[in-house]
């Protein structure tokens, strides 16, 4: 059967190659988003770095597995209810630091931001300011194989008491997933308001890669481990992380696989027990 290939030249200055480099060729379409100009009223406002949409929603709504959806810099989002990622989209920012596509957590009760159940679902080169309520569950979740999180970082503050990635096998086994050249700090002002965890692995997961990722407890550190294993995982791979101020690594004693940590400062330590 025949594949259709589109060829894209993304238009971004600055921000990762997929948005700032040269021509692409892909299988899939690629959808424009940008809160500062776009909209999303109906067609011409779709396919054009011109005419951007102006949400996640609906740019989510309108693609397909195996698209991209590209932000344009200075898009801005509060989110205030629960998106779920059933196709498997590849999520990234032009721009650089504060510049990138931001998205602020305001749901509250048991549901995440961001709920993963696609396989292959990625996330590049964006940024989470701490989250602004109470929730009882993780800002963003995952439940399927090869989610990754690329150039991505996260801020924790008071508000974020369960992990802000939390990957878990309850409906399905996440396994192959990566979190790369990624960062996860406490911005806690006090020891009343740490943050809980960054990066929580949740049930067994196979072949799961961390690496150059820095885990920075701030001024007052985390409640518990930054990037916490909590059941048996085999094949792992954490290469080149950086446990700064205080931030600790807990895997779960039978769990296999290798870490090797770049940069460790404080009291920063890697509890490998049961």
């Amino acid at each position: 059967m025949a594949v259709t290939y589109y060829t894209y030249n993304p238009g971004g200055s600055i921000g990762p190659d997929i948005v700032s480099k040269g021509e692409w060729q892909q299988s899939g379409q690629r959808w424009y988003v940008c809160s500062v100009n776009g909209s999303d009223a109906a067609s011409p406002r779709d396919l054009s770095r011109n005419r951007p949409l102006a949400t996640f929603s609906q740019a989510y709504t309108n693609a397909s597995a195996g698209d991209v959806v590209q932000f344009l810099g200075g898009h801005s989002e509060v989110i205030t209810s629960k998106k779920t990622i059933a196709k498997g989209i590849y999520f990234v920012s032009e721009e650089t630091g504060t510049a990138r596509a931001t998205f602020t957590a305001n749901v509250e009760g048991a549901d995440s931001m961001f709920f993963a159940t696609a396989a292959n679902v990625v996330f590049d080169n964006l940024y989470f300011p701490k989250s602004l309520s109470a929730a009882n569950n993780a800002r963003i979740e995952v439940r399927n194989i090869g989610t990754r999180f690329i150039r991505s970082d996260f801020e924790c503050g008071s508000f974020d008491t369960v992990p802000s990635v939390f990957y878990t096998d309850a409906t399905q086994q996440p396994d192959y997933g990566s979190v790369k050249d990624c960062s996860f700090i406490s911005v806690a002002t006090a020891l009343t308001a740490q943050p809980s965890t960054g990066l929580g692995l949740f049930g067994h997961i196979d072949s799961f890669i961390v690496e150059n990722t820095v885990f920075d407890g701030g001024n007052y550190g985390w409640s518990d481990a930054a990037l916490k294993m909590n059941a048996l995982s085999s094949a792992f791979e954490f290469n080149g992380v950086s446990l700064l101020r205080n931030s600790n690594i807990n895997i779960l004693a039978t769990s296999t696989g290798r870490i090797y940590i770049k940069d460790k400062t404080g009291s920063s330590r890697i509890e490998w027990s049961a």
